[in-house]
């Protein structure tokens, strides 16, 4: 019977207080703004979380594309090329591009404007004179590109190209293929 009549004065007391017209006393008023901004907070949080994750992912998918392109542009460059330098281990020092440069000038793959993990924008030429592989605007968020190896096997007329998608130090895709030279050119050893 005592609990009945406990319950029966705190709903009177509850509704009560809702009835009444002078309002609510400054400890309520704070513990409302307490408890909202302790909300506000954690939900800051888990949104700036769920918002980089977000990017994550899009970097992620961002850099499949891009890599699916180079190695478009690569392949279509050096299937065709009829001139390669290589040093004696069989790296790539130089080849002839159909597609970029002058028929007396070789070419290099190079990566312009590296950031701290030495990705950046892919360009073929030389040192002094190069053009852009691709435009700026197929480097979304900040991805960029690295040829982390480049070599040629003059017996199987095979170029192998490591080829590294990422942003500052995050390496999102590391792909390495191969591309068949058409013109079965061999390599002179500089």
């Amino acid at each position: 019977m005592k609990d009945s009549y406990q319950m029966k004065g705190t709903k009177n007391r509850v509704i009560k207080k809702l009835n009444s017209t002078l309002g609510m006393s400054l400890g309520e008023i704070l513990v409302v703004v307490l408890i909202l901004s302790l909300l506000t907070a954690s939900l800051t949080t888990v949104m700036s979380l769920a918002v980089e994750q977000y990017n994550e992912s899009m970097r992620a998918s961002e850099a499949n594309v891009l890599s699916s392109t180079l190695r478009s542009v690569i392949s279509n460059e050096l299937a065709y090329t009829t001139e390669i330098h290589t040093d004696a281990s069989g790296n790539v020092n130089s080849f002839q591009s159909q597609n970029y440069t002058t028929e007396s000038s070789l070419s290099t793959f190079i990566v312009s404007s590296a950031d701290s993990g030495g990705f950046g924008k892919l360009l073929i030429g030389t040192d002094s004179s190069n053009m852009k592989l691709l435009g700026d605007g197929s480097y979304p968020r900040n991805l960029g590109a690295k040829i982390d190896s480049f070599t040629y096997d003059s017996s199987a007329c095979c170029f192998t190209i490591k080829l590294s998608i990422g942003c500052k130090s995050n390496t999102y895709l590391e792909q390495t293929f191969q591309v068949l030279n058409v013109n079965k050119t061999t390599a002179k050893t500089s």
